[in-house]
């Protein structure tokens, strides 16, 4: 009798100990994957501004169909990039809850920052959001810009970094590129 107990406690502990895992463990990867719908993205009013420069761009709207959403370029797909990028989300949550920019004219005051972030993890990362998508191994190489990137390893945020959310200037790559544009035309690059 004791025995059919400590196996009846046993099974019932055991079979507890599982859901209450693998709750704990799928609930909150199952609320991560949530955050990363677009409709989320735009739900707070600091994002909504940036809607309307994406559904213009042409890694939204284009001949081809393709549809490119937040998650595409912003959310990595590799486990510890994936959980890096939603724990730093948070301070960004923080503060659209604490000091949202309720009009454009906010969000353009914060915008900089959000974007010198960006671009560093771009850079950090070698594009590799964009390679999702594109691939050195598919340009066309006639233009020599690519070619030359090709050969010096040029991670593409480094020329491609105003294609979606608008224009945003970034005077060290621009100062860098220009530079080197000039070095080539000289024959000293």
């Amino acid at each position: 009798m004791l025995v059919r107990r400590l196996s009846s406690g046993f099974f019932t502990g055991t079979a507890a100990a599982f859901f209450v895992g693998t709750f704990a463990v799928g609930a909150p990867t199952i609320g991560l994957k949530a955050t990363d719908d677009p409709e989320f993205c735009v739900s707070c009013h600091t994002m909504k501004h940036l809607l309307a420069e994406t559904v213009q761009s042409r890694h939204y709207t284009n001949a081809v169909g393709v549809r490119v959403g937040c998650p595409d370029c912003h959310v990595p797909y590799d486990t510890a990039s994936y959980l890096r990028v939603k724990l730093l989300a948070a301070k960004d949550v923080f503060f659209e809850l604490v000091r949202p920019a309720k009009t454009p004219e906010e969000y353009e005051r914060i915008r900089p920052r959000l974007v010198k972030t960006v671009r560093a993890d771009f850079l950090r990362n070698d594009s590799a959001a964009c390679k999702k998508c594109h691939g050195f191994d598919h340009f066309d190489v006639t233009i020599r810009a690519h070619q030359r990137a090709i050969e010096d390893k040029t991670t593409c945020v480094a020329c491609h970094y105003n294609l979606v959310h608008g224009e945003m200037p970034w005077p060290e790559m621009e100062q860098t590129l220009e530079h080197e544009v000039q070095a080539e035309a000289t024959g000293d690059g």
